[in-house]
């Protein structure tokens, strides 16, 4: 993901990332300025792309030179001098391994891995994390995935009532990562509610098929994975205590920069092609399911009282068909995976929206295989708080 290479992108080449004993931490202000400069990169993009008489929305090398423009323009307006060139070197060299990325999990991952989630990030750096700030990441990514968050208002309504939770109990370094999720997570919804229709105008053009029925749908998932970027290079900043120097980029400024190069190019792809299968929670088929998620196993759960529920949907999960990642329990079982949760997940029929009702039978016990599904993550327990009910395929195939 964009911005999770901070220490290599920031290097200066002949010099190292200084690191400091005590923790990098941002006022509520600052934290809060990153949420509002990101908008302001994507302003500037857009401006740059706009500017363009005639670019080819298919080619991705126009698209990656138009965001590259986008956000050197921007950096020309805080920074001066060496740290103007570190920030433009940094920016462009994120944004191609962002594009490149892309790239390659397009053309080499299955259906069900291509949907990111804030959990993919987690685990990626849970020795960064807490206990509570996953707890609280996992919330907020829920108010945005909920079908019940049906308009902007509800939506920034549930955020800010999480986050006088994280307020009165995370410690102050502990808020950092999960208000810095929240700034651009608020500000990015309340962009894309106000412009994505003119990006998506500018992009496609004359419509040849028609546009989502839902388009809040995709201003939802645009946000959260800004706000997930977001919080992957605050986690890579956080746990280095970059020093502001000659060859770094600041703290801040390289989360506004990663998530703002990542928001304009999700915008580009959701624009140019309809291609939910990235940007959207695309639904699955049960059939494909079956293929090729080996390691699913599903679980009873001994007692519901020990489970850390991350859904706003408030979902009643005794009558729910719960599954797990059959290859982390079984890590988790044997003590590879030292203190480690394991997660929860449900499966809901595609056309559920608004019931919050995921099923309740194995997948595998419904005749319709070409149902189309989609995966929730529902909360998390320990390992002792589970029995394996069903386990189709060996751990470790």
């Amino acid at each position: 993901m964009l911005g999770l290479t901070l220490l290599s992108s920031c290097e200066n080449e002949n010099q190292d990332v200084s690191v400091k004993s005590a923790p990098n931490l941002l006022s509520e202000a600052e934290i809060n300025d990153i949420g509002v400069r990101h908008n302001e990169v994507l302003d500037y993009v857009f401006k740059n792309m706009s500017s363009q008489e005639e670019f080819n929305t298919k080619n991705s090398i126009d698209i990656e030179n138009i965001i590259k423009n986008g956000l050197n323009e921007y950096c020309a307006t805080i920074f001066t001098g060496d740290e103007l060139d570190n920030a433009i070197k940094y920016s462009n060299k994120e944004v191609s391994s962002y594009l490149g990325k892309k790239k390659m999990k397009s053309a080499s991952t299955t259906e069900i891995e291509q949907a990111s989630s804030m959990l993919s990030v987690i685990k990626e750096n849970r020795e960064q994390l807490s206990k509570a700030q996953i707890k609280y990441l996992l919330r907020f990514e829920s108010v945005f995935l909920s079908d019940n968050v049906d308009d902007i208002n509800t939506l920034i309504e549930k955020l800010d009532v999480i986050e006088e939770s994280v307020k009165n109990e995370l410690t102050t370094e502990e808020a950092q990562i999960v208000l810095i999720y929240l700034s651009v997570g608020r500000n990015s919804i309340s962009y894309w509610n106000e412009n994505f229709n003119n990006w998506e105008n500018k992009l496609s053009g004359s419509k040849t098929k028609g546009w989502w029925d839902d388009v809040w749908r995709a201003t939802k998932q645009i946000a959260m994975a800004d706000a997930m970027t977001a919080a992957g290079t605050a986690i890579t900043c956080f746990a280095l205590n970059v020093v502001v120097g000659p060859g770094t980029v600041a703290y801040g400024s390289s989360i506004v920069l990663a998530a703002g190069g990542a928001s304009a190019f999700e915008a580009y792809t959701v624009a140019k092609s309809y291609d939910c299968e990235y940007i959207m929670n695309a639904p699955m088929t049960i059939s494909s399911v079956l293929k090729d998620d080996r390691s699913l196993c599903m679980v009873n759960v001994k007692d519901f009282s020990k489970i850390e529920s991350y859904s706003v949907d408030n979902i009643d999960l005794t009558n729910v068909s719960l599954y797990v990642d059959g290859d982390l329990y079984f890590r988790v079982a044997h003590g590879l995976e030292e203190n480690q949760d394991v997660y929860l997940y449900a499966f809901c029929p595609e056309n559920y929206y608004g019931t919050g009702m995921p099923l309740s039978v194995h997948i595998d016990e419904i005749e319709d295989k070409s149902m189309e599904i989609k995966r929730i993550l529902v909360g998390s327990t320990t390992y002792d708080n589970l029995n394996v009910k069903r386990q189709e395929e060996p751990f470790f195939n």
